[in-house]
């Protein structure tokens, strides 16, 4: 991972560090990023929440590239599973399932996201833009007259 901080691109290698660094060995929390009461949940994923909350400036970094974090809130309520694979720049930064799930369950372990649930014919998940701020690769400076144009709170 990155040195900067708690400011790292959102890219595989990036999420995968995080994600590792989160796992609990001792298998004491375990989550899961469906809530489908009609279906199998998906796997169960054991994170430590001592190293969720250290790392929680960084999740939610990387979530805030997500291109739904930077939609219309009026417009976009809602993300689909698939949706969370494209930056805020239209670059597709992973074409890796378990990559991008593996950034949904850090989302959810901390909070930051809800779980993905059945809505009309697709699996979606609400986008909370209050939790996830907008954030940006490589990161605005501020400047003396704030943000440089930059609405994140973590700029």
């Amino acid at each position: 991972m990155d040195q900067s901080g708690h400011q790292l691109e959102l890219n595989e290698r990036n999420v995968k560090a995080v994600f590792r660094a989160c796992l609990d060995p001792k298998k004491e929390d375990g989550f899961t990023i469906l809530d489908l009461p009609d279906k199998n949940n998906g796997a169960v994923v054991y994170l430590s929440g001592e190293k969720l909350s250290k790392y929680n400036r960084e999740i939610r970094y990387l979530l805030g590239q997500m291109k739904p974090y930077h939609a219309d809130p009026e417009v976009k309520t809602h993300m689909a599973l698939s949706e969370g694979a494209m930056r805020y720049d239209g670059v597709q930064w992973t074409r890796d399932t378990m990559t991008l799930y593996c950034l949904y369950y850090l989302g959810v372990a901390c909070g930051i996201i809800p779980r993905f649930e059945r809505i009309g014919n697709t699996v979606a998940a609400r986008v909370d833009y209050l939790h996830v701020p907008k954030t940006f690769w490589p990161p605005v400076q501020k400047t003396e007259s704030g943000c440089g144009g930059n609405t994140n709170a973590d700029c």
